[in-house]
């Protein structure tokens, strides 16, 4: 019977424990919501001072096991955030990022009360969360997509043909400057004017001729997939600074021939993988899509789609191209 009892006593005291765990556990995760939360509005003024006030303009808005949070001046870093590295530097110069130190410490009277433990003697639990973020400030540049660009010719040196017929830098695809390529950062697109595959045929708008869906000829050419899309249609590719057939096996093709494939939200295309742009919108005309850049990008190119010959093709297709400022947890 005493063993019993002292084996009730120790299992009601482990139970009783566990309460006072859940609830610092559950505060913790409260808490790295409010340091990321912080982060992510502070941020936005990174670039002019303001971040120490934003962030303590809505701390108070979360609460932490039931209390409002509140941020003390050392909580809040400004500084900036090497991506390669994945380090944190406090400085005024040049900021991109601000580090949030969110904290519920018995040395300011905010620690997490405990119920059972203070049996143990400990009354407060100190608990602290870290938050990143980067500021990126969006950017946007004009520019044009040949109908004489062939996409299978990016990246490729002077005197390289493709299909037969083209050869860089003449039916060379044009490319995108003035924006750094970012990867997973959303490019946006709102393509005009027309291009035809053939001098005196009927021009298309930046989305193509919808009933004639058509391919590359010579199939997966200077190290890109194959791509089927409509004739004469605005086409991207990204790429990153090694010569694309020096780089390995094509990746997957991709495939734009139903409306409903090219009515998408959002693209994530692969490096050296051809893919559809058109005006840029979805099927309501005034919904833009987004293209997310790939892992490992620091080059986008852009011509139009044809199956041979880009060399006889006409006309232009202009869009400004917008990369929107972007705010990124990353620690």
């Amino acid at each position: 019977m005493i063993y019993c009892l002292i084996a009730m006593t120790a299992v009601t005291g482990f139970i009783s424990m566990g309460v006072d765990v859940g609830r610092v556990q559950l505060a913790k995760t409260e808490l790295q919501c409010a340091a990321d939360g912080i982060a992510r509005y502070a941020a936005t003024g990174v670039l002019n001072g303001t971040a120490d006030n934003k962030a303590k303009a809505v701390d108070t808005d979360y609460l932490v096991d039931g209390v409002q949070l509140k941020l003390k001046n050392g909580d809040i870093d400004v500084g900036v955030w090497d991506s390669a590295t994945k380090t944190f530097t406090v400085t005024n110069t040049n900021p991109n990022a601000v580090r949030i130190i969110a904290r519920r410490l018995q040395s300011r009277d905010t620690g997490v009360p405990t119920i059972f433990m203070r049996l143990m003697g400990q009354n407060y639990v100190d608990i602290q969360a870290t938050a990143i973020a980067t500021y990126v400030t969006g950017t946007t540049t004009t520019l044009t997509a040949p109908s004489k660009g062939n996409p299978w010719l990016a990246g490729m040196p002077n005197g390289t043909v493709g299909n037969t017929f083209d050869s860089a830098p003449n039916n060379s695809p044009s490319q995108v400057t003035g924006i750094t390529m970012t990867p997973g950062a959303t490019l946006n697109f709102g393509f005009t004017g027309s291009a035809s595959y053939y001098p005196g045929t009927q021009p298309f708008d930046p989305d193509g001729n919808p009933g004639w869906i058509i391919n590359n000829y010579a199939g997966r050419e200077h190290g890109k997939s194959q791509l089927y899309a409509p004739l004469t249609a605005v086409v991207g590719v990204f790429l990153n600074d090694t010569q694309p057939n020096l780089a390995g096996a094509p990746p997957a093709d991709l495939d734009f021939t139903s409306p409903a494939s090219r009515d998408f939200a959002t693209l994530t295309p692969a490096l050296r993988q051809p893919f559809f742009i058109g005006n840029g919108m979805r099927a309501d005309g005034t919904t833009l899509q987004n293209f997310v850049v790939p892992a490992g990008a620091t080059r986008l190119y852009l011509g139009i789609m044809d199956g041979q010959q880009w060399s006889d093709n006409s006309g232009a297709l202009t869009s400004t191209v917008v990369k929107p400022t972007q705010i990124t947890t990353v620690k």
